[in-house]
């Protein structure tokens, strides 16, 4: 069973209008060391082969930018099970 989770969080009160959203995120399919270790066969591994999976073991990550209205910032996201999910919600101020 591979069930997802929607998350939905709505922040109020906010001055700003415009917001960079930052994700970073480690899931199965992106990031996960173990994962990648068994689809390489989940065998011992000399130091070379550690230097391999370090470099292919790196976190997703998605940015885009997301505007108020009336104060109000709705952030929804959808997490895979045994995902981890990092996100920054930055104001913009005049920038961008």
């Amino acid at each position: 069973m591979n069930k997802k989770l929607d998350l939905l969080i709505t922040l109020t009160n906010l001055t700003g209008a415009r917001y960079l959203i930052k994700e970073y995120y480690v899931n199965t399919e992106q990031g996960s060391s173990y994962d990648k270790w068994v689809t390489f066969g989940g065998l011992p591994m000399s130091n070379a082969d550690y230097q391999i999976l370090s470099n292919q073991s790196s976190p997703g990550f998605h940015q885009y930018f997301c505007s108020t209205e009336n104060g109000s910032l709705t952030y929804s996201t959808q997490l895979e099970p045994l995902e981890i999910r990092y996100t920054e919600i930055i104001p913009m101020g005049d920038r961008y």
